[in-house]
């Protein structure tokens, strides 16, 4: 029988849209960022030389950042090497660096080398140094020649901390391709914090300066001979030197650490300094800056500043990170330097407000040379100005209701999500430095749950939720920067309205802890257990009014415990997992009883254990995460899988270190696991977020839109089994789409063709913006596609002009209805069949 016409014609676009942008055979995650924005150390920034909408900026653990309209919304730019096993110092980005020839060649200088993208940071590459090893130094900086792109120059160390440095400065002829090391005589310990390219003198014999721990060094032949020029400076510890050149005169201006005796304040030395002449002299230029706060006893000291490129005596300069001055903040002079007032009165700090941060020193701050009107300024925060510093708005977050949603700027360590069983639009996520926020749209926006900062425990560490007694539990530390002390601080708190208010759990010890809530224990008398680092593990049988240790049998393992787990096929038996930090090898302990008596899973392998899950759907089958040696990547660790309760093991993934596995709460045979790497390259290591959908029997690693892949923590969303949660170690929160359903095969498209460049807010609530490119007299349609493949509205329909073009979609189908929350997917396809596809989600 042959079909009417109209359900041939339906039956053909059904089949046409499954070949183009539906279903591949399986499912495959996609992630989307999220989070309220900022957090994290940002430390570096810069702008395209020609156009002040885009920007780039870097933080000590986050990675790259770029903005292409002008701070309004941004994208992590890890590319290539976040997926690799480069280490996690990639993520430390010290400089930024465009080349004013060439402003698509970017170049980031990192704690694990040089790294060149010619495609404005869509893809990275590393030349320096030619590959990556346990001894690869960091790069400070790297000075590219304004009339030679292939002509660089590389300065070593680590600029931030001032606690790495050879004294090297490196010159490459072929833009990156081979260095060159130069004798320079400066002092072999030092950093090279910064370079300077004189662009007023001769091509091919260039005067360059560099600002070095061991002070300013001169080179006047293109940097085959050096001399110091340090004439009128206090000491050599310089930080930062630039210039610029207006009406043919160079002005130079470096940062130097401050000294002196802390108990005489007039002893002050430090601050800027300016030269006229080259470099042959130098003149303060701190003027009425603060130099000592009486009251902190410490002095003032000063590291990032700007000068304007059209007026050598206007600069900005920022104080130092530090909380403890009064007068901490940004300063500006239009005089050189000989008067400095307040330039961040007007400065909108978003959901970092002075009353609840506080630390509004400068990481980064720059002003656009294609138009000196245009600023940016930030440390954990972002704030832009269009008007040369006269006003500043926030550039990293938004306010929405009560709440705050990210820019795209996540900078923070996310260390475990939470769910309310009824609400399934509440998450709860601790993070380190932020403490504890609630979203109440999953995701969409993010409620600030402390009404103060305490800065010993300022991480939200563990988390977990008893939505029968409506209650919420908290676990807090000093966070990661606490890890070489071993974790002496930490508390647990429960709160019983969502967060709102917290309540102390005294009787336990300090140090960092992971709380367990047993959901099958009585709701009247529930049972809680805390693993404390260094301690042990304890137990609640009321609801964590009161606590005993029970940690009797683990011996002197007790200290070492890490993760802990319940068995949801048997009451009462409990599992934790022991971690040395040293890499003397972990194991495994079973309770049968809750705890009254441990038993040693002797044929655990001995690996440093950072994760324990139990299958919920196979009785006996259970899971580890393993390391070889916490504080190092290497090969040897990996996922193993036991069918026995852990008597005996097989290896089911074998990659070096496993932070965290986590089986699907409703869907049998999936699991998830994050592989990453530490502070060392190993090119064993896959880094990211792997899936099985088999128990652990085949693995793909599914990280696509993964920026960042120093995971922490997995989490699948208990309401949505196609959704998982990410936290990283920098790169703050990441929504995984794709678990178990299947999710469209994106085609890939030359620059030259059709583009769907960007979306965002993703997820979105009520309005998103869609940022796409058709090539110039070329037809084009950008439709809305549900998960079905089933068209919602068409968004654009006509001729391309070549140029960038901005939609924006209300969550409306064609007839102007609000569809439901969700995934989408746009399709913008081409008259010649080039199209590009990008999935959104909506969060009503």
């Amino acid at each position: 029988m042959t079909p009417p016409p109209l359900r041939a014609g339906i039956l053909s676009f059904a089949i046409l849209l499954a070949l183009t942008i539906v279903p591949s055979l399986h499912a495959e995650l996609t992630w989307t960022s999220t989070g309220m924005g900022g957090g994290g150390f940002l430390m570096s920034v810069a702008y395209d030389p020609t156009d002040a909408d885009v920007i780039y900026v870097g933080g000590d653990v986050e990675g790259l950042f770029k903005s292409t309209d002008g701070g309004q919304s941004w994208e992590m730019k890890n590319g290539s090497p976040a997926g690799g096993w480069t280490s996690a110092g990639f993520f430390g980005v010290q400089e930024i660096v465009v080349d004013p020839s060439d402003t698509e060649t970017v170049y980031a200088c990192t704690w694990s080398g040089l790294w060149k993208s010619s495609d404005g940071a869509e893809s990275w590459a590393l030349i320096y140094p030619d590959e990556l090893t346990e001894e690869t130094p960091p790069v400070a900086y790297v000075a590219v020649d304004p009339a030679d792109s292939d002509l660089l120059f590389l300065g070593v160390g680590d600029a931030n901390l001032g606690d790495w440095g050879v004294g090297e400065i490196h010159r490459s002829s072929d833009g990156g391709n081979t260095w060159e090391l130069l004798e320079t005589g400066i002092d072999s310990e030092a950093i090279i914090h910064s370079l300077f390219i004189d662009p007023s003198s001769p091509v091919g014999n260039r005067t360059i300066y560099a600002g070095t721990g061991d002070g300013v060094w001169k080179s006047m032949d293109g940097g085959n001979s050096w001399s110091s020029a340090n004439n009128g400076l206090p000491h050599t510890s310089v930080l930062r030197i630039d210039g610029v050149v207006v009406d043919e005169e160079l002005t130079l201006y470096l940062s130097i650490e401050t000294d002196g005796d802390i108990g005489t304040p007039a002893t002050w030395e430090g601050g800027l300094y300016r030269s006229l002449d080259g470099a042959a002299n130098w003149q303060t230029a701190n003027g009425n800056l603060p130099q000592f706060d009486e009251d902190a006893e410490a002095f003032y000291d000063y590291w990032k500043f700007a000068i304007d490129p059209t007026d050598p005596l206007h600069v900005f300069a920022g104080t130092r990170r530090g909380e403890t001055y009064s007068d901490i903040g940004c300063y500006v002079t239009t005089d050189g330097g000989h008067s400095w007032n307040r330039a961040d009165d007007t400065v909108d700090y978003g959901y970092l407000d002075l009353d609840w941060w506080g630390a509004i020193s400068l990481g980064l701050i720059a002003i656009a040379p294609s138009d000196p009107d245009h600023m940016i300024m930030g440390i954990e925060w972002l704030a832009t100005s269009e008007d040369g510093g006269e006003s500043w708005q926030s550039a990293y977050t938004l306010p929405v209701g009560n709440g705050w949603m990210g820019r795209g700027v996540e900078a923070t360590f996310i260390y475990d999500f939470a769910f309310d069983a009824d609400n399934p639009d509440r998450v709860y996520m601790g993070y380190d430095d932020m403490g504890l926020w609630r979203s109440d749209d999953a995701g969409q926006s993010y409620l600030r749950m402390d009404q103060t900062q305490d800065w010993a425990y300022d991480c939200a560490f563990s988390l977990a939720v008893d939505s029968e007694n409506d209650m919420l539990y908290v676990g807090r530390c000093q966070g990661g920067n606490d890890e070489a002390d071993g974790f002496p601080f930490g508390r647990c708190f429960r709160s019983p309205d969502n967060g709102e208010t917290m309540i102390e759990m005294t009787d336990l010890p300090e140090g960092r802890p992971q709380i367990l809530v047993d959901l099958q224990s009585d709701p009247d008398n529930r049972v809680l257990y805390a693993a404390i680092y260094n301690h042990g593990v304890f137990k609640s049988e009321d609801g964590g009014g009161s606590w005993s240790d029970i940690s009797a049998g683990l011996g002197d393992d007790a200290a070492y415990v890490w993760a802990i787990a319940l068995d949801p096929h048997h009451e009462d038996f409990v599992f934790v997992g022991t971690n040395t930090f040293e890499g003397l090898g972990g194991t495994v302990y079973r309770s049968s009883d809750g705890g009254g008596n441990w038993n040693q899973l002797s044929n655990t392998p001995q690996k440093e254990i950072l994760s324990v899950a139990l299958d919920p759907f196979v009785e006996g089958r259970m899971y580890i995460g393993t390391t070889e040696n916490y504080g190092w990547t290497i090969p040897g660790g990996g996922i193993y899988r036991s069918d026995n309760l852990g008597q005996s093991w097989d290896l089911v993934l074998d990659q070096p270190r496993i932070s965290d596995v986590e089986p699907h709460p409703s869907e049998e045979g999936v699991l998830l696991a994050i592989s990453q790497t530490f502070w060392n390259p190993e090119p064993s290591v896959e880094a990211g977020v792997w899936v099985s959908r088999d128990s652990g029997t085949s693995w793909t690693l599914e990280s696509d839109g993964l920026e960042h892949t120093f995971g922490l923590v997995l989490k699948v969303d208990p309401h949505n089994p196609d959704r998982a949660w990410y936290g990283s170690q920098g790169g703050g929160a990441w929504i995984g789409n794709g678990l178990v359903t299947s999710v469209p095969e994106e085609r890939t498209v030359s620059p030259s063709d059709y583009r769907i460049t960007h979306a965002w807010p993703n997820p979105f609530n009520s309005s998103l913006n869609i940022s796409m490119l058709v090539p110039a007299a070329k037809q084009a349609s950008l439709r809305v596609y549900d998960l079905l493949g089933r068209e919602v509205t068409t968004l654009f329909e006509g001729p391309g002009d070549g140029a960038s073009r901005l939609i924006s979609w209300q969550g409306e189908d064609g007839n102007g209805i609000p569809v439901a929350s969700g995934s989408y997917f746009l399709h913008l396809e081409g008259e010649d069949g080039l199209q590009a596809t990008r999935r959104v989600q909506l969060v009503r």
